[in-house]
Order: C-alpha cells, then structure tokens, then sequence
C-alpha cells in the first residue's frame, strides 16, 4: 500500500512540472514548450503588413507543433500568425516621438501547454536615403554641371560631396561639379550612412582654326568640338590659320583679314576684336602660327612686306621682330616655344632656290643647301631634339622630317608634303600628304617614326596628340569639294563647310 502511494504521487508530480500555473491541469504527460523573451527593432514608418520579426519557441522533447498568440499587448497596436509572424494590426502606425519602445506578452502553445515571454519592439526612426537627378555626366574641359540630390529622413543630416579623381572633377558643397581634365570620375553625395553616386566623363575640347569657302570670300572660322564660330563677317578674305589654348583656357587664334583691301596679320583670342600685328601699309602681311609660354607671352610668326621684301616676322607679345636678314623673301611658318629658346620653322629664298630655315632665338640655321627647293613648315621640341617637318624637291617634292638638321625623306616614290610635327615623349608623329607618282590623288598621311597610314583623297595640315589619342586636322574631298575636317585615331568627322582645317589644338 505504501508503494502504490508513492507511485501515484511521482505521477502527480510529473503532472505539475508539465503545466503552467495559470493553466487548467492535463491528464496527460506532456513537455511544455520553451519561449524567452525577445525583442525587434523596426522603423517607425513601416506598414501594417511588414513582417517586424518572427517569434520562435522550441519543443524538443515532444516536437510538437507551436502556435503563437498575443497574450498582452496594452497599446493594442499589434498581431501575429501562428507562426510566430508579428506584425502592426490594420490601420495601426509606429510614432518615435511617442513611443521608442512597446512591450507585449506573446504564448507560445503547443496544444496541451503554453508558455510566456515577453517580446519587445524598439521603433528607430527610418533610415536616410538619398538619389542623384543624373546617373552619369558627359561633360568638356571646362564645363560645369549640377547636381541635384532627393532625400528623405534627412532630419538634421547634411549631404556631403566628394570626388575619387579631383585631377580630373571636382565638386563644391552645392553639387556643383567643374570639369578640369580628360577622365573619369565618381561624384559621390553622402547622406549620414547611405550615399548615391554619379559617373563623370570629361571630354577633351579639340580646337581646330580654317576657313569656309562656300561664301563669296574665305570666312576665318574656328570649330570648338565641332560646333564653327566665324571670326569675319564675309565682307573680305580672311582665314584662321592657327589655334593655341594657353594654361588658363585663354583661347588664340592667328590668320589674316584684308582690311581696306590690304592683307592684315591679327591676332583673335577668346571672344575680343581681332588685335592687329602688322602694321597695315600696302604690302601686306599674315600670321601663320601662334603659341603662347607658361608666363603668358604670345609668339606669333609669319611674314611682313617691307621695302618690297617678304620679311620672315615673329611678333612676342605683339611687337615686331624681323627673323630673316632682308636680302630675299622670307616666311616663318611655324612657332615653338621650349622653356627659354624660341624655334622659327620657315623659308627663305636664296639665288631664286627656296631654303629651308630653322630659327632659335637669334640663331639662322639653313637645313638645306639651297641646290633645290626646300621648305620647312613645322617644328617640335622633345628633351633637347628638334624635329622640324617639311619638304625638299628634288625630282618632285618629298615629304622631308629633319631630326636635329639631320633630314630624312618620309615619300621616297610618291610625292609627298610634311605641314605638321609633333611628338608624345616616346613616338614622333608627322602629318600630311602624299601623292601616288601612277594616281595623281593626294592622300592624307600620317607618318609614326616614319611609317605611314593613309586616309583618302584629303590632306593633312595639322597633328595633335592628346594622351594615347592622335588627332588631325585638313580636308576631305567630297563629290569634288574640298570639305573641312579632321579625324581621331583615324576615324574621319566632317566640320560641315566647304574649306580647310588648318591648325588643331586638344585640351
């Protein structure tokens, strides 16, 4: 009889362990389920169907199925599923200023027993976000462009700007953005932890200076990225000859106008009237080249008439200076400026024989010997080699590149003219024309240390290289018209006019 007392009150025992005090007592043994509490963190501004969290509770020992229900909840903001999915009843709304945290008492039941826990949520007010009215920029050297950001939960947030390539753009605290360089770069606008980004790319301007033939006169015109603006009005001959961008994005132009029906050198730079270098008595005058040092001084060459001679002239900071000696016409094609040493590429006419001249500073070096003609268009200066472009007849005219008045011949069969020269530091680029002795075609040429790629019936006048970009400037003919334009690595784009681009400059 003591056993079976004994026994009986084990089972009750179990029967206790296995029931939560506030529920009713079960007949049968059961394990009930394990909840702790937990708690959620959830924006103030979520809707009444976003899931806030899930609540788990486990059962291990018998592995029975767990429905959940709220048990308290005094702010009646809240539901769950069965499944333990909580979230805001319908209609309902979080306020952090209100309320920063909300307490409820969630029972985990397993169909015999159930257990409490308590289930806190804390409201944090929403995250910022920030978007950018542009996703990319395209934009030239010198550009601006803005920026406009949309936030929202920006309360007492600032957005802040940066550039990963100020070389290239920069960016101010209003999203202004300036382009100062050929590139790419990632604008991005930070708002506390979140940000949005915009991709620049920034174009070189390409400056190209010529004319347009289509008119009654030659208009002097110059091209920025394609876009022409003349210079003269059309009521007399003039033509563009020669661009230059200095350091500070000042823009020159050379050529020559006929005023009061004389031949005039001028000088145009940015939007200002034409500044006059020769001194406008009969004899005319023109200005082939200009280039402009890191100080600002303007050097510009071509030729005067004086005393009934073509004199050779280069004009610094639009005073005359007089290159050739006098004795016989002169030209000075070209101009370039190597730290203090001034270079001249020009002609001079000797016994009725054109000679090639190069000018440094007040240095007269002849690169030919006058037994033929000869003429020298170009110059460029790399680590102390000078290279001057241009060409010598001998049998028909030869595209000629002197290196250091070593010349060598660029068209060995073909007839060929060299009007350009310029370098990277490693390669040497020479631009120009060469005509077939069996085709009388002049083709465009463009010689890299010497060897040569042409582009059709066209011409080059002028070479440009930009990073790994070379660029030309000429003339296409087309159904018989000679139409301006230039090419980029090759690639051949119309300037829309009947005429020449003479002159090309990247920056």
């Amino acid at each position: 009889m003591k056993t079976r007392n004994m026994l009986f009150g084990a089972i009750a025992m179990i029967l206790l362990w296995s029931c939560e005090p506030n529920e009713p007592d079960s007949i049968y043994v059961n394990t009930a389920p394990v909840i702790k509490d937990q708690s959620f963190s959830v924006e103030e501004d979520v809707s009444d169907t976003y899931i806030i969290g899930t609540v788990t509770a486990t059962d291990e020992v018998d592995e029975d199925k767990i429905t959940f229900s709220i048990k308290e909840d005094e702010g009646g903001l809240f539901e769950i599923t069965p499944s333990g999915d909580l979230s805001l009843l319908i209609a309902k709304t979080l306020d952090y200023d209100v309320a920063k945290q909300h307490t409820i008492i969630v029972r985990a039941f397993d169909g015999i027993v159930g257990r409490s826990a308590q289930i806190t949520i804390n409201v944090t007010k929403p995250s910022p976000t920030i978007t950018l009215d542009l996703e990319s920029v395209e934009l030239y050297t010198g550009e601006m462009a803005v920026l406009t950001p949309t936030t929202t939960n920006a309360e007492e947030l600032s957005v802040t700007w940066a550039s990963n390539n100020e070389t290239v753009a920069t960016v101010d605290d209003e999203g202004n953005i300036t382009a100062l360089n050929a590139g790419t770069a990632m604008i991005t606008a930070t708002l506390g932890n979140v940000s949005a980004t915009t991709t620049v790319t920034v174009n070189p301007n390409v400056y190209i200076a010529g004319y347009d033939l289509s008119g009654n006169n030659d208009v002097a015109v110059l091209w920025k990225n394609g876009v022409a603006t003349p210079l003269t009005d059309g009521s007399s001959n003039a033509q563009a000859t020669s661009v230059f961008v200095d350091k500070d994005n000042n823009v020159y132009v050379a050529g020559y106008a006929f005023i009061n029906g004389v031949r005039t050198a001028l000088l145009w730079k940015n939007d200002n009237p034409p500044i006059v270098l020769s001194d406008g008595n009969g004899d005319g005058a023109l200005a082939y080249s200009v280039f402009v040092n890191d100080n600002g001084i303007t050097f510009v060459t071509g030729y005067q008439v004086g005393n009934g001679v073509r004199n050779a002239m280069l004009w610094r900071n639009q005073v005359a200076n007089v290159l050739s000696d006098g004795t016989s016409s002169a030209d000075g094609f070209e101009v370039y400026v190597d730290g203090d040493d001034v270079y001249v590429a020009g002609t001079q006419f000797l016994n009725g024989i054109k000679v090639a001249k190069l000018w440094k500073n007040d240095e007269e070096i002849d690169l030919s010997d006058g037994s033929f003609d000869a003429e020298a268009h170009s110059v460029y200066v790399n680590n102390g080699n000078v290279y001057v472009a241009g060409m010598q007849d001998f049998g028909g005219s030869k595209a000629t590149l002197w290196e250091n008045n070593q010349a060598t011949t660029l068209t060995n069969v073909n007839l060929g003219l060299a009007n350009s020269v310029t370098g990277n530091g490693t390669d040497i680029y020479v631009g120009g024309t060469q005509t077939s002795s069996q085709v009388l075609v002049n083709l465009a040429t463009l010689w890299t240390n010497g060897s040569a790629t042409t582009f059709g019936s066209t011409s080059v006048r002028s070479v440009f290289v930009h990073g790994t970009d070379i660029y030309l400037s000429g003339y296409r003919v087309e159904n018989g018209t000679e139409q301006a334009t230039f090419w980029i690595n090759g690639e051949f784009t119309p300037l829309g006019f009947s005429g020449f681009g003479e002159s090309i400059f990247v920056k």
